[in-house]
């Protein structure tokens, strides 16, 4: 059963329709000034940390997340934003072990970087599932999830909302690359984070502020961190599980990297990157807490999951109620152009180059631009498709994500912290325990077979488990095959260092991570 959503007032569509003609023309002006293929991929490599964080921030967040956080807030409190908070420990991880590597070795692509690290075979097999889980995971989940959100306010048809978006997203983006997408990244972020502000703001008056709320919510919505006996998220799946996948996530994925890659310097980079992990904190206060706040007003809502359409419907007059659908817009854009970019990224530097090794820098453009346009229109006609799988395909997709990561999150952890690591460890890595990892979470998702696994066992902890026997596979391994040519191209993390050391940087961490700390002592 659907919500019941108000139409919208024509002041709704006038608000709608200005955001976007401004966020088109900003990408379009940018993308007049591109000048060859690196501005196209990598911004030129001149981005300064304001567009690197919120680039980050707004590339992170999607339809999914606005209405799903929302929708967990009104069913269990705070403690999704777990998802959030636990971010800014593998963002430090990528602004400090991973970042000096990617932009000391000048690498394009994660692809690239394995090669660098291990062998040609390696980047292959990056390469080709980089592109295939963007456009038929992030870009077609994107797609659907917001097509259906659209389709609910606007009334227009599913398709049509898919389609809309598709063609306001892929305009700057085939235009301008990178270079416009960090640019309307920064405004949709600031928008998003605005209109998310207000909104919670609203929210608390009508509930009657804080004490109100705290008063007609369970205790244990306020936390974070639960008992091991938890049924929907035990503490120790945080700890020990989240870390493998936001490592894949945040330090390893083209998608989220790609900021980075582009940064003018490791200063910027790594400034840019803590920059984002300070924005990270206010999801739990602006994108959860909303939820909250519902089911302190209205406990006997259907679905959790119409919390957000219900929110924006119920709470907000005409024009405020427009400016909240952009918010919802600009989260779908963000996701939508960075997942198009990274695609276009990878097939042209990882795959096409690799065909043809001597095309020009004007050939190279022109196929980025075409990888972007075929991937949209894949995921398109992909996207509907989405609808078809039963009702836990999000929970589904984030299952198989957690078993995807353990090899790919290993395999980077290995190459930048241990010198040793050979090339035949990785790619036996890729080749063998990709499938027996993705196999084992398929498996633990079916609870196949019966009374096999622990009750209590969460994916998050299988990842865990999953990683660190990765590990001690590829320890083994190396020990075993000869060490990779690498190890003598590649400078030491001690080296890019000594070399650019950004005190500022490390103490910004040290203020953020004190927050955090501070944060989860308040909320435990």
């Amino acid at each position: 059963m659907q919500p019941d959503v108000q139409s919208l007032a024509q002041i709704d569509f006038v608000i709608i329709g200005v955001y976007i003609l401004i966020l088109v023309v900003i990408g379009m002006m940018r993308g007049r000034q591109l000048h060859g293929d690196e501005d196209f991929f990598l911004a030129g490599r001149n981005l300064k940390w304001p567009n690197i964080g919120f680039s980050i921030f707004a590339s992170n967040i999607s339809a999914e997340h606005l209405v799903g956080l929302a929708g967990a807030g009104y069913m269990f409190g705070l403690l999704h934003g777990n998802y959030e908070w636990m971010a800014f420990g593998s963002l430090l991880l990528l602004a400090f072990v991973f970042a000096p590597f990617y932009l000391a070795t000048r690498v394009s692509t994660m692809p690239e970087f394995l090669e660098r690290r291990y062998s040609s075979r390696c980047r292959d097999f990056l390469s080709y599932l980089n592109v295939l889980t963007t456009i038929f995971i992030r870009l077609g989940v994107s797609l659907y999830a917001g097509g259906l959100v659209i389709h609910l306010f606007l009334g227009w048809s599913l398709q049509t909302c898919i389609l809309a978006l598709s063609v306001i997203a892929t305009s700057y983006t085939i235009v301008g690359g990178l270079a416009a997408i960090v640019i309307t990244d920064t405004f949709q972020a600031v928008i998003m984070i605005s209109g998310s502000v207000a909104l919670t703001i609203i929210g608390l008056a009508k509930v009657g502020g804080i004490h109100e709320l705290i008063a007609h919510v369970p205790a244990n919505y306020w936390v974070m961190l639960r008992p091991a006996s938890d049924p929907e998220m035990p503490w120790y799946a945080i700890i020990f599980g989240y870390p493998v996948l936001g490592i894949w996530y945040w330090c390893t994925d083209q998608l989220m990297v790609q900021r980075v890659l582009g940064a003018k310097n490791l200063r910027h980079g790594q400034t840019g990157i803590i920059f984002a992990a300070f924005l990270k904190i206010l999801p739990v206060f602006i994108f959860v807490l909303p939820g909250v706040i519902l089911f302190a007003l209205n406990p006997n809502l259907a679905n959790g999951d119409y919390a957000y359409t219900t929110i924006v419907s119920s709470w907000l007059p005409a024009g405020i109620r427009g400016i909240m659908i952009a918010v919802l817009i600009a989260a779908l854009l963000s996701t939508i152009d960075s997942a198009l970019n990274a695609i276009s990224t990878i097939f042209t530097l990882d795959i096409f180059k690799k065909w043809l090794p001597n095309s020009s820098h004007e050939k190279l453009l022109l196929i980025g631009r075409i990888a972007t346009g075929v991937s949209m229109v894949i995921a398109i006609i992909w996207s509907p498709m989405i609808g078809k799988f039963p009702k836990g395909i999000f929970i589904a997709i984030n299952q198989l994500i957690a078993a995807v990561a353990p090899p790919l999150t290993a395999l980077f952890l290995m190459g930048v912290l241990w010198k040793r690591t050979t090339a035949r460890a990785a790619e036996w890595t890729l080749w063998f325990g990709s499938p027996v990892c993705v196999a084992l979470g398929i498996a633990q998702g079916l609870g196949w077979p019966e009374n096999f696994w622990p009750h209590r066992l969460n994916f998050m902890f299988l990842a865990f488990l999953m990683l660190i026997g990765i590990i001690l596979f590829m320890v083994i391994v190396s020990f075993f095959t000869e060490p990779v040519r690498s190890e003598k191209t590649l400078p030491s993390l001690a080296e890019i260092n000594r070399n650019e050391r950004n005190g500022k940087s490390y103490l910004f961490a040290s203020v953020l991570t004190m927050i955090m700390v501070g944060l989860y002592i308040i909320f435990s």
